[in-house]
C-alpha cells in the first residue's frame, strides 16, 4: 500500500529529502527524529485526507496492496523467526553461564542497593508490576490458584508443604539472597516481629511453640475438629448443660492457683532484670538449704503434734467439791459410819 507523505515544508523538514541548514549541524539521529516529529504531526492533524487518499489508492491498484501485503507478512514471519532464534541464543547462553551470570547479577544488583536503597525498591517493584502487566495470561492463572487455595486452604497446605520440602535448598537460598539484597526489609521484619513479640507478652500469653506433626497426626486432628464443631446437641442436653451443676470451688481456686503460678513463671523467665534482682536478693545455696530443712522440720513436728493430740488419752478434768472456797477439803472431813469404821 502506498503511504501518502505530507507536503513539503518550508524548512524542508518533512516532505522533502533536501537537507535542511540544521540538519548539517545536527547529527542525523536528531534530522530523522524531528522528520518523524513533524510527519507524525502532520498525519494527525489531517486524519481524513490520509484515510480517504489510502482508500482510493488501494481501490486502484488491488495487485500492488496485495503484493504489499504478502510482503509484509513475510518481514513479519522473518522477524518472528529471528525472535525466536535469538531468543534460543540467549538460553543456550544462559544454560552455558549461569553460575557466572547470577553471580554479576548479584553483585549488580547489591551495589544499587548499597547507593540507593529506596529507589532500588522502587525499581524493582516497578519492574514486577511491569513483567505482570506484559503477561496478563500469566497473571489470570496466578489469581485463579489463589483463588482455589483460599476455597480450599487445607488441600493448598499441602501442596505448599510438598514444593517446600522438594526445593527446600534452593527456596531457603532465596530467601537469603533476597533479604541480603535487600537490608531494609530485613529490618523492617525484625521490627514487626520485636512488636508482636511485646503485644504478647503484654497480654501475658505464652510464646508460640510450634512443632512438627506427621501427616497421620494432622488427618487425626482435623477428623477430630470436624467432629466436634459439626456435632448437633438435641435441645435437652443443651438445657442440661445451662441447668447442671456449677462448677466445684475447689476446682476453681486449683485452677486459679496454676494460672497465678504460670503467670508467675512466665513473667520470671521473661523479665531478665527482674529475675536477676531475685537472685541477688535471694539467700545463698547453703543458707536456703538450712531454710528449706528448718521448715521441713516444722512442718514434721506440725504432723506429730496433731497425731499425738489425736491419740492421746485425756482424762476429764476434776469438778470442784463445792462452790464456796472457804469450805474444808474433803480428807479432813470425818468419816461416815460406813465401813471399817462403823
Amino acid at each position: 500500500m502506498s503511504e501518502m507523505r505530507p507536503p513539503a515544508a518550508a524548512d524542508g523538514t518533512a516532505g522533502s529529502d533536501a537537507a535542511s541548514p540544521a540538519s548539517e549541524v545536527d547529527s542525523e539521529e536528531a534530522a530523522r527524529a524531528r522528520k518523524r516529529a513533524a510527519m507524525n504531526a502532520w498525519r494527525e492533524q489531517n486524519k481524513d485526507h490520509v484515510r480517504e487518499y489510502n482508500r482510493r489508492w488501494n481501490a486502484e491498484h488491488p495487485d500492488r496492496v496485495r503484493e504489499l501485503n504478502r510482503e509484509s507478512a513475510r518481514r513479519a514471519t522473518q522477524r518472528q523467526r529471528q525472535e525466536r532464534e535469538r531468543k534460543e541464543r540467549d538460553r543456550r547462553y544462559y544454560t552455558d553461564n549461569a553460575d557466572r551470570i547470577r553471580a554479576k547479577t548479584r553483585e549488580w544488583r547489591a551495589a544499587r542497593a548499597a547507593e540507593d536503597p529506596e529507589g532500588f525498591r522502587q525499581a524493582r517493584s516497578a519492574q514486577r508490576r511491569e513483567w505482570w502487566k506484559r503477561r496478563p495470561r500469566e497473571l489470570r492463572e496466578r489469581d485463579a490458584l489463589a483463588a482455589r487455595d483460599r476455597g480450599d486452604a487445607p488441600a493448598a497446605r499441602e501442596r505448599s508443604r510438598a514444593y517446600y520440602q522438594r526445593n527446600a535448598d534452593r527456596i531457603n537460598a532465596a530467601k537469603r539472597e533476597h533479604l541480603r539484597e535487600h537490608p531494609e526489609k530485613r529490618r523492617e521484619y525484625q521490627q514487626r516481629w520485636r512488636e508482636k513479640e511485646r503485644a504478647r507478652k503484654a497480654a501475658g500469653l505464652p510464646p508460640r511453640n510450634l512443632h512438627r506433626t506427621t501427616p497421620a497426626e494432622r488427618a487425626a486432628n482435623r477428623t477430630a475438629a470436624d467432629a466436634f464443631f459439626t456435632k448437633v446437641y438435641p435441645a435437652s442436653q443443651i438445657e442440661q448443660m445451662r441447668n447442671g451443676p456449677p462448677t466445684p470451688p475447689e476446682l476453681l481456686a486449683e485452677w486459679n492457683r496454676e494460672s497465678r503460678r504460670a503467670r508467675a513463671t512466665h513473667l520470671l523467665a521473661e523479665q531478665t532484670e527482674l529475675r536477676n534482682r531475685l537472685a541477688k536478693e535471694m539467700p545463698p545455696a547453703d543458707r536456703a538449704a538450712k531454710i528449706a530443712e528448718e521448715r521441713e522440720q516444722a512442718r514434721l513436728d506440725a504432723i506429730g503434734r496433731a497425731v499425738n493430740d489425736r491419740l492421746r488419752h485425756r482424762e476429764p478434768p476434776r469438778q470442784p467439791h463445792h462452790l464456796d472456797p472457804a469450805a474444808p477439803h474433803p480428807m479432813l472431813q470425818h468419816p461416815n459410819g460406813m465401813g471399817l469404821h462403823r
